[in-house]
């Protein structure tokens, strides 16, 4: 199994995705990482 470790930037970014969708509803966030199963047909984006 493998565990994700993010960078200090990613987990900043994905927390200022989080507080202007609060803000905002209409804002839409770019994806910070991209997470895929190398095996299977899984792909997450998260913002």
């Amino acid at each position: 199994m493998t565990v994700l470790q993010l960078t200090d930037h990613d987990r900043a970014q994905l927390l200022a995705h989080g507080c202007a969708s609060q803000r905002d509803p209409d804002f839409d966030p770019p994806p910070v990482l991209k997470l895929f199963m190398p095996d299977g047909p899984g792909t997450w984006l998260l913002t």
